[in-house]
């Protein structure tokens, strides 16, 4: 959009109030959802996203903030009256404070995919997990090497050993045994 700062770019503090104000009102009139959410992610307060919230009722708006917004606050806002696909861009989304993933409702691989499945929630999605699961874990960059070595030890798909190999942080030994016996040895 023309006249505005790039994303990442803060608004000036010479004029933040006066420039947030304004900018929060455009975010109320403007037809476009994408406009509201954009501008709601990068460039207002908590505060100012809950009243763009309060005033909108498109669940696009809602889905598109859960998967972009950095504000814990409003990310537990989403999560109290959730939209279709807003527990999944929750999921989805680095910022999503771990009480919030503890009490989404959506499928244990969406949650696999989150750059926030460590620790406990890691233990807890292990539990049990389907093959949608197991392949998510073994594409996620933060999964631990012992825990990617166990998901390729322990099933028989082609498409989870696969992704399990492709690690860059899976130890070379646990390759070696997950080959074929008619590989050989390493050379």
């Amino acid at each position: 959009m023309v006249g505005m700062p790039a994303r990442s770019a803060p608004w000036p503090v010479e004029k933040s109030e006066e420039a947030r104000l304004d900018l929060l009102a455009r975010c109320a009139t403007s037809r476009f959802a994408r406009v509201r959410a954009a501008a709601a992610t990068d460039w207002l307060l908590p505060a100012d996203i809950a009243a763009v919230l309060a005033g909108d009722r498109n669940p696009m708006v809602r889905r598109w903030l859960a998967g972009r917004c950095r504000h814990p606050d409003v990310l537990r806002q989403l999560a109290e009256q959730p939209a279709r696909g807003v527990g999944k861009a929750l999921a989805a989304n680095s910022c999503t404070p771990p009480d919030v993933l503890e009490r989404l409702h959506v499928k244990p691989h969406h949650l696999a995919r989150s750059w926030n499945a460590t620790g406990p929630m890691l233990a807890r999605l292990l539990d049990g997990a389907d093959h949608a699961t197991r392949l998510a874990l073994a594409e996620h960059c933060e999964t631990p090497p012992e825990t990617l070595a166990e998901l390729a030890r322990s099933d028989a798909e082609r498409d989870v050993i696969r992704a399990a190999c492709a690690h860059r942080a899976l130890p070379v030994a646990v390759m070696w045994d997950l080959l074929p016996s008619s590989a050989g040895p390493p050379l």
